[in-house]
């Protein structure tokens, strides 16, 4: 079934960079069984499957991107040609080849690795503290020979230290790693390092920053308080993963992270099925939202 699965993700990345009318119907038609697939039967497998490393070769159509396609997000990424689409879709429109993003909470590199192939004169800074995510995401970086990728090991929040990170067992979901162990059952950790954006920001000598994605399973609040300088100089989107129940476990509300926002004057945008920003009067309970300032 190899084939077939080379097949969703070659037709489905030309939804992302082919917009002709007709073909991109039928391309819809082929995403559509290809997400079925997923649904329907990689993700009501038993959760003690073996993990199952492959190196796919055309990953946003050219790329190599090695994964687990035993877990949500590699068998998304395998059978579908990527995690989140919509997201993508938006940022392909969007990037500049000259600009900078940070990908907070980077895993294996969806976001880093589609990014680093537009950003031909700019950065990626890739920020990912759990060591077998970051291990994955270099390899990924090297086997498509990115030179303008660097990544940082260690977290983002409003305090420096070592703190325990917390994940499910090596068969759930790779996208799910925590500072906050109430979430988890069958929690293992490992020691992370934590820092501060603002304090790290001067090492990187960068002049820019156009884009943050952040999706660390509610550690967001901690680390747009420790990046609030940044921000504020910069003012650059800001896409976060938000949940009600992670962001609860954490000890605060959507509301704290909408007021933090607010209080920058930026607007919260989600992502429609074009791939284009629509403006969100209220955040959802879960979801991508990308603020953007005013």
């Amino acid at each position: 079934m190899s084939w077939l699965a080379s097949f969703f993700r070659y037709s489905n990345a030309r939804l992302i960079t082919v917009r002709a009318t007709i073909p991109h119907k039928a391309q819809k038609v082929v995403f559509a069984f290809s997400k079925w697939i997923v649904r329907s039967i990689v993700l009501k497998r038993p959760n003690n499957t073996e993990p199952n490393i492959v190196v796919i070769e055309n990953f946003d159509a050219d790329l190599y991107l090695k994964l687990d396609r035993s877990k949500i997000m590699g068998a998304s990424i395998y059978w579908t040609g990527f995690h989140e689409y919509r997201e993508l879709l938006f940022l392909h429109d969007f990037l500049k080849s000259d600009m900078v993003l940070l990908d907070i909470g980077a895993n294996i590199g969806e976001y880093s690795i589609f990014a680093a192939k537009r950003l031909t004169q700019g950065k990626v800074v890739a920020f990912e503290p759990v060591p077998a995510l970051r291990k994955m995401l270099e390899e990924n970086i090297q086997l498509n020979q990115f030179t303008n990728v660097i990544v940082k090991p260690f977290g983002l929040s409003d305090e420096v230290g070592s703190f325990p990170i917390y994940f499910v067992g090596e068969n759930e979901n790779e996208g799910q790693a925590t500072f906050f162990p109430g979430l988890l059952q069958n929690q293992r950790s490992v020691k992370a390092e934590l820092k501060k954006l603002d304090d790290e920001w001067s090492h990187l000598s960068l002049d820019r920053l156009d884009f943050i994605k952040m999706d660390i399973e509610g550690s967001e609040l901690k680390a747009l308080q420790g990046g609030r300088a940044t921000i504020t100089r910069f003012r650059p989107l800001v896409m976060l993963e938000v949940s009600e129940v992670t962001y609860r476990a954490a000890g605060y509300s959507l509301e704290d992270v909408a007021e933090f926002f607010t209080a920058l004057n930026y607007l919260p945008f989600v992502v429609n099925k074009m791939g284009k920003l629509v403006s969100s009067s209220t955040m959802p309970s879960f979801g991508n939202v990308i603020f953007v300032p005013q």
